[in-house]
């Protein structure tokens, strides 16, 4: 992918790449990997825009540094938190004694097209 061919999206790149493969041969959890390939990318320009605090606790404050500095609208920032805190949180946090959080195919493939489309937007905008 020449949009994430810069060694600093390498970490990007390798997730994503991840999630794919974990989809393709039906292993565990490749939309939390396509998840965390986003969620560098928001990390990587909250730390190029010079928005980053130290302060943040997760990717919800990495989000809100977004909207601080005015790359992202208000419904946007919305649309990305309800992403992490529905899709990604679930699958990276343990159960506990619940049940095992798993997406259908569709939802897994909607998951990884849903971080592709965020990174490519969100780098497109720096």
């Amino acid at each position: 992918m020449a949009l994430v061919a810069h060694p600093k999206w390498k970490n990007v790149d390798h997730d994503m790449k991840e999630a794919i493969d974990l989809r393709d041969t039906k292993g565990r959890d490749p939309e939390l990997y396509a998840a965390k390939a986003l969620e560098s990318t928001i990390k990587i320009i909250s730390d190029e825009k010079q928005l980053t605090t130290g302060n943040e606790k997760g990717a919800h404050n990495f989000i809100d540094n977004l909207t601080g500095g005015k790359l992202i609208d208000v419904w946007e920032l919305e649309a990305l938190k309800h992403f992490f805190t529905k899709v990604r949180n679930p699958l990276g946090h343990g159960p506990g004694t619940g049940i095992m959080p798993s997406l259908s195919a569709p939802q897994t493939d909607w998951a990884i097209e849903t971080c592709m489309t965020w990174i490519k937007s969100l780098i497109r905008r720096v």
